[in-house]
Protein backbone atom coordinates (compact mmCIF):
# COMPACT_ATOMS: atom_id res chain seq x y z
CA UNK A 1 0.00 0.00 0.00
CA UNK A 2 1.49 3.65 -0.97
CA UNK A 3 1.68 6.01 1.85
CA UNK A 4 1.53 9.52 1.06
CA UNK A 5 2.44 11.72 5.10
CA UNK A 6 2.58 14.91 5.72
CA UNK A 7 6.02 16.22 6.56
CA UNK A 8 5.04 16.23 10.51
CA UNK A 9 3.72 12.34 9.91
CA UNK A 10 7.00 11.51 8.19
CA UNK A 11 9.44 13.10 10.88
CA UNK A 12 7.22 11.29 13.35
CA UNK A 13 6.98 7.92 11.68
CA UNK A 14 11.06 8.20 10.77
CA UNK A 15 11.65 9.25 14.24
CA UNK A 16 13.31 12.46 12.90
CA UNK A 17 12.96 16.34 13.54
CA UNK A 18 11.08 17.53 10.97
CA UNK A 19 13.20 20.31 9.97
CA UNK A 20 15.63 17.74 8.82
CA UNK A 21 12.60 15.89 6.94
CA UNK A 22 12.32 19.68 5.28
CA UNK A 23 16.00 20.32 4.72
CA UNK A 24 16.64 16.90 2.77
CA UNK A 25 14.02 18.28 0.03
CA UNK A 26 15.53 21.72 0.57
CA UNK A 27 18.84 20.35 -0.23
CA UNK A 28 18.04 18.38 -2.96
CA UNK A 29 18.91 15.06 -1.34
CA UNK A 30 15.13 13.57 -1.63
CA UNK A 31 13.15 14.77 -4.66
CA UNK A 32 10.44 16.97 -3.91
CA UNK A 33 6.64 15.24 -3.94
CA UNK A 34 3.50 17.79 -3.52
CA UNK A 35 0.05 16.67 -3.71
CA UNK A 36 -3.16 19.49 -4.30
CA UNK A 37 -5.25 19.17 -1.29
CA UNK A 38 -8.51 21.49 -1.48
CA UNK A 39 -6.80 23.77 -3.79
CA UNK A 40 -3.60 24.33 -1.99
CA UNK A 41 -0.36 22.06 -2.66
CA UNK A 42 1.43 20.43 0.13
CA UNK A 43 4.91 18.40 0.37
CA UNK A 44 4.05 15.01 0.70
CA UNK A 45 6.51 11.97 1.62
CA UNK A 46 6.12 8.12 1.08
CA UNK A 47 8.01 4.86 1.77
CA UNK A 48 10.99 5.43 -0.05
CA UNK A 49 11.74 8.76 1.87
CA UNK A 50 11.11 7.31 5.58
CA UNK A 51 13.19 4.44 4.03
CA UNK A 52 15.77 6.50 3.72
CA UNK A 53 15.34 8.85 6.85
CA UNK A 54 15.29 6.02 9.09
CA UNK A 55 18.51 4.60 7.22
CA UNK A 56 20.71 7.83 8.00
CA UNK A 57 19.76 8.42 11.52
CA UNK A 58 22.71 8.96 13.27
CA UNK A 59 25.24 8.64 10.17
CA UNK A 60 23.80 11.30 8.15
CA UNK A 61 27.09 13.51 9.14
CA UNK A 62 29.32 10.77 7.75
CA UNK A 63 28.33 10.92 4.46
CA UNK A 64 28.34 14.05 1.80
CA UNK A 65 25.63 15.20 0.05
CA UNK A 66 26.26 13.60 -3.22
CA UNK A 67 26.81 10.49 -0.62
CA UNK A 68 23.05 10.76 0.70
CA UNK A 69 21.73 11.37 -2.47
CA UNK A 70 23.49 7.92 -3.58
CA UNK A 71 21.71 6.09 -0.95
CA UNK A 72 18.95 7.95 -2.14
CA UNK A 73 18.54 6.98 -5.04
CA UNK A 74 19.61 3.22 -4.01
CA UNK A 75 16.88 2.84 -2.03
CA UNK A 76 14.13 4.82 -4.72
CA UNK A 77 14.79 1.86 -6.80
CA UNK A 78 16.25 -0.97 -4.88
CA UNK A 79 17.34 -4.06 -6.40
CA UNK A 80 15.88 -6.95 -4.56
CA UNK A 81 15.44 -6.65 -0.28
CA UNK A 82 19.03 -5.07 0.16
CA UNK A 83 20.59 -1.95 -0.74
CA UNK A 84 24.25 -0.74 -0.79
CA UNK A 85 26.32 2.24 -1.12
CA UNK A 86 30.31 1.92 -0.60
CA UNK A 87 30.76 0.83 2.83
CA UNK A 88 27.06 0.89 3.85
CA UNK A 89 24.54 -2.07 3.34
CA UNK A 90 20.64 -1.11 4.42
CA UNK A 91 18.29 -4.79 4.89
CA UNK A 92 15.25 -3.00 3.70
CA UNK A 93 12.75 -5.38 5.09
CA UNK A 94 14.34 -4.52 8.83
CA UNK A 95 13.98 -0.75 8.27
CA UNK A 96 10.09 -1.85 6.53
CA UNK A 97 9.25 -3.68 9.92
CA UNK A 98 10.96 -0.26 12.07
CA UNK A 99 8.88 1.71 9.76
CA UNK A 100 5.50 -0.23 9.95
CA UNK A 101 5.91 -0.21 14.16
CA UNK A 102 5.91 3.58 13.90
CA UNK A 103 3.06 3.68 11.72
CA UNK A 104 0.91 1.96 14.10
CA UNK A 105 1.87 4.46 16.53
CA UNK A 106 0.87 7.39 14.71
CA UNK A 107 -2.67 5.41 13.96
CA UNK A 108 -2.66 4.84 17.67
CA UNK A 109 -2.25 8.45 18.66
CA UNK A 110 -5.18 9.39 16.01
CA UNK A 111 -7.42 7.15 17.69
CA UNK A 112 -7.01 8.55 20.91
CA UNK A 113 -8.75 11.82 19.77
CA UNK A 114 -11.91 12.54 18.17
CA UNK A 115 -13.28 16.22 16.34
CA UNK A 116 -15.28 17.69 19.13
CA UNK A 117 -18.58 19.81 18.23
CA UNK A 118 -16.68 22.75 17.50
CA UNK A 119 -14.48 21.22 15.00
CA UNK A 120 -11.12 21.15 17.39
CA UNK A 121 -10.24 17.62 18.38
CA UNK A 122 -10.52 16.28 22.01
CA UNK A 123 -9.40 13.22 23.62
CA UNK A 124 -11.46 10.59 22.88
CA UNK A 125 -14.27 9.91 25.57
CA UNK A 126 -14.10 13.49 27.06
CA UNK A 127 -14.86 17.04 25.63
CA UNK A 128 -11.36 18.05 26.79
CA UNK A 129 -9.41 19.49 24.11
CA UNK A 130 -6.18 18.11 22.90
CA UNK A 131 -3.89 21.33 21.79
CA UNK A 132 -4.57 22.33 25.74
CA UNK A 133 -4.02 19.59 27.33
CA UNK A 134 -0.41 19.61 25.31
CA UNK A 135 0.43 23.26 25.71
CA UNK A 136 -0.12 22.38 29.54
CA UNK A 137 1.79 19.81 29.46
CA UNK A 138 4.55 21.39 27.70
CA UNK A 139 4.80 23.99 30.45
CA UNK A 140 4.72 22.48 33.48
CA UNK A 141 4.65 18.40 32.60
CA UNK A 142 2.08 15.92 32.96
CA UNK A 143 1.10 16.87 36.54
CA UNK A 144 0.14 20.26 35.39
CA UNK A 145 -2.18 18.79 32.78
CA UNK A 146 -3.63 16.49 35.46
CA UNK A 147 -4.19 19.28 37.97
CA UNK A 148 -6.11 21.01 35.63
CA UNK A 149 -7.97 17.91 34.18
CA UNK A 150 -8.17 15.65 37.17
CA UNK A 151 -10.13 12.82 35.03
CA UNK A 152 -6.95 12.39 32.34
CA UNK A 153 -4.82 9.82 32.95
CA UNK A 154 -0.97 9.88 32.35
CA UNK A 155 -1.32 8.25 28.70
CA UNK A 156 -4.23 10.47 28.11
CA UNK A 157 -1.76 13.50 28.66
CA UNK A 158 0.81 11.71 26.48
CA UNK A 159 -1.06 10.78 24.01
CA UNK A 160 -2.25 14.92 24.05
CA UNK A 161 1.39 15.91 23.60
CA UNK A 162 1.85 13.27 20.40
CA UNK A 163 -0.72 14.39 18.39
CA UNK A 164 0.06 17.88 18.79
CA UNK A 165 3.57 17.55 17.80
CA UNK A 166 2.19 15.91 14.81
CA UNK A 167 -0.42 17.76 14.23
CA UNK A 168 -0.21 21.02 15.53
CA UNK A 169 -2.91 24.14 16.64
CA UNK A 170 -3.77 26.18 13.75
CA UNK A 171 -4.09 29.93 14.39
CA UNK A 172 -3.59 31.76 18.08
CA UNK A 173 -2.06 28.97 20.35
CA UNK A 174 -3.65 28.03 23.86
CA UNK A 175 -2.21 29.58 26.92
CA UNK A 176 1.06 27.24 28.57
CA UNK A 177 -1.12 28.11 31.71
CA UNK A 178 -4.55 26.60 33.25
CA UNK A 179 -7.09 29.14 34.38
CA UNK A 180 -6.67 27.22 38.17
CA UNK A 181 -3.20 27.86 38.04
CA UNK A 182 -3.57 31.75 36.93
CA UNK A 183 -5.90 32.21 39.80
CA UNK A 184 -3.78 30.34 42.22
CA UNK A 185 -0.91 32.79 40.92
CA UNK A 186 -3.34 35.88 41.47
CA UNK A 187 -3.63 34.82 46.00
CA UNK A 188 -1.47 37.54 46.59
CA UNK A 189 -0.19 37.74 50.27
CA UNK A 190 -1.61 40.50 52.71
CA UNK A 191 1.20 42.86 53.00
CA UNK A 192 0.53 43.77 49.25
CA UNK A 193 -2.81 45.07 50.04
CA UNK A 194 -2.88 45.12 53.79
CA UNK A 195 -5.51 43.47 55.82
CA UNK A 196 -8.78 43.36 54.20
CA UNK A 197 -11.58 46.27 55.58
CA UNK A 198 -14.05 44.10 57.59
CA UNK A 199 -16.93 46.47 57.15
CA UNK A 200 -16.20 46.32 52.83
CA UNK A 201 -15.31 42.40 53.04
CA UNK A 202 -12.58 40.76 50.97
CA UNK A 203 -11.71 42.68 47.82
CA UNK A 204 -12.30 40.90 44.67
CA UNK A 205 -10.36 40.29 41.63
CA UNK A 206 -11.59 40.54 38.08
CA UNK A 207 -10.06 38.87 35.29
Amino acid sequence: MSLTLTPNEAAFTAGRDVDDVQRAVDSGVVEKRTRTVRGRTRRVFGRSELRFFRVVAGVEDDLTPKGRRKLYEAILRPRGSRVSVGPFEVDLADVDRQIEGRLGELQRIKRSVRTGPDGDPVLRGTAVPVHLVAALAEAGGTDEARRAYPSLSAADVEAAAQYARVYPKRGRPYPERSLKRMLRELALPDEVFGEPDPEVGPREVRL
